[in-house]
């Protein structure tokens, strides 16, 4: 599908209606799509949001993410994303040594998916935006190695100031938006 397009830049594909029940696109669809992006080596910007993105298509993703040495911003937004789906998908990214942005709003990722972010992804990532997700951060987590972290739209839980106020007493914290 991709052959020929090293040179591509940037790949935005959006269901705008998106209900995969009505559009006939499910994971395993996707998941045999995303293998023929790994001929897209010049990829900067790649946006894959609203097509039912799950456990296959973020594992073919991983398997592709080392052959797109020239990744800087990766949006997920929209999809059926969870914790299972991260643990697959951070393999893949951490050899992505120049991603800086990560979108994975509007997904189903928890406090275990957020940990897995925090741990897996490569230390290049500076923004990652998870609004509209389940974090809901029942436990202290190193929030202060990203520069913007996007939570807005989670049920977060009452101790969450607590963890968030020992997040910015870290001397090594980078927030500078949350």
């Amino acid at each position: 599908l991709f052959r020929g397009m090293k040179s591509l830049e940037k790949l935005t594909v959006w269901n705008e209606t998106y209900a995969s029940e009505a559009n006939g696109l499910d994971d395993d669809d996707m998941a045999g799509c995303l293998p023929s992006l790994a001929a897209c080596t010049g990829i900067q910007e790649l946006e894959l949001e609203c097509l039912g993105l799950s456990f296959n298509s973020c594992a073919a993703l991983a398997a592709i993410s080392p052959q797109m040495a020239a990744l800087l911003k990766l949006s997920l937004r929209g999809n059926s994303i969870d914790d299972d789906c991260v643990q697959v998908l951070v393999r893949g990214l951490v050899q992505c040594r120049h991603l800086y942005e990560l979108n994975l709003n509007k997904n189903l990722i928890g406090d275990n998916g957020l940990e897995l972010l925090v741990q897996g992804l490569p230390t290049s990532v500076d923004s990652l935006e998870l609004s509209d997700n389940e974090v809901t951060l029942s436990r202290q987590l190193p929030l202060s190695r990203f520069k913007a972290l996007n939570l807005g739209g989670n049920e977060l839980c009452s101790v969450c100031p607590r963890v968030i106020a020992a997040s910015l007493a870290d001397p090594e914290c980078r927030l500078e938006t949350l």
